[in-house]
């Protein structure tokens, strides 16, 4: 069993870590934010870009709109797999109606009808 003094001392040590670690993802997202302006201003589709919104998703994955740019810019590429994966990680991540409209396009260019209607659907519903 820990002493009462021990105890309080471990319950900082493990909130000053926590503080720690949550400070350096606000960092990486910051980073990650930057990076996906860059791609944005970049805006051409290129191997270039897509390695932007790549790196900016390696810092700070939780970030929905690093993962739709992704797949916009794979969806130009004609890498219709990849960039289904993408929209479909961005929308997990939050359900949005831009994020759900360009994944409901990529469907219906791929000939799945159903899939397609469905998520034009859920975009009208948000």
């Amino acid at each position: 069993m820990i002493e009462g003094g021990r105890m309080r001392l471990l319950i900082l040590l493990v909130m000053a870590c926590s503080i720690g670690i949550q400070t350096v993802r606000a960092a990486d997202c910051d980073e990650a934010r930057r990076l996906v302006r860059t791609a944005v201003k970049r805006g051409d589709g290129s191997v270039d870009e897509e390695k932007l919104y790549r790196s900016a998703i390696e810092k700070c994955a939780g970030m929905a709109e690093a993962h739709y740019n992704l797949g916009v810019v794979l969806a130009k590429q004609g890498k219709r797999s990849e960039a289904a994966q993408s929209f479909e990680k961005a929308i997990s991540i939050r359900d949005d109606v831009h994020f759900r409209v360009a994944y409901a396009g990529l469907r219906l260019e791929e000939g799945s009808y159903s899939a397609a209607l469905d998520n034009y659907q859920k975009a009208i519903e948000l």
